[in-house]
């Protein structure tokens, strides 16, 4: 595949990710302006740059093989799920990363119906429990995250409080998990 499609393939990939992530879980904040993926050796990961210029960082391996490699897609889902509520820092909460690693979960099952890649990978990662508790938050009420948005635009900022209004049905403690800060590790 020439460059000129592979790049077309990944644009047309974005669109499709930031539109079924806007339509799951609220428009993202306009106040931001994406310029573009960057592939670097440190990747994933949201780089912002000044002037609330945000881009997609991926790994140098995703550059690789663009029509079937999982994790190119993988990645680039999770981390087009945060352009809908960037913060111009790293200080994501559970809630804010298992968003995105759910997010990451049903586009790939689309993409690769006969791959179990994204839970194996999700599994064994430190990103489990955060996506554990988003799901279950998705199974009682599919607009859960937008009831959250709605009073907290930026997820990494909601309050215990705001959460328990909601009533989505969880514990007490897994409200209090989903607020904390995301470990990386």
């Amino acid at each position: 595949m020439e460059l000129e499609q592979r790049l077309t393939l990944l644009t047309h990939k974005f669109m499709e990710m930031i539109n079924e992530a806007e339509y799951l879980f609220g428009e993202r904040e306009k106040q931001w302006y994406f310029v573009g993926i960057e592939f670097k050796e440190d990747g994933p990961y949201i780089m912002y740059y000044p002037n609330h210029k945000i881009s997609i960082v991926l790994s140098n391996g995703c550059s690789h093989n663009f029509v079937a490699f999982p994790q190119l897609y993988y990645q680039l889902s999770h981390e087009t799920c945060h352009l809908l509520y960037p913060t111009g820092k790293a200080d994501a909460n559970v809630l804010n990363e298992g968003i995105s690693t759910y997010f990451s979960k049903i586009f790939l099952e689309k993409e690769f119906p006969n791959s179990k890649y994204a839970i194996e990978e999700i599994q064994k990662s430190s990103y489990f429990e955060a996506y554990s508790l988003v799901e279950k938050l998705i199974n009682y009420d599919s607009d859960a995250i937008k009831k959250i948005r709605k009073i907290s635009p930026n997820i990494s900022e909601v309050s215990k409080d705001q959460l328990l209004s909601l009533e989505l049905g969880l514990e007490i403690h897994e409200i209090e998990k989903l607020i904390e800060k995301f470990k990386y590790t």
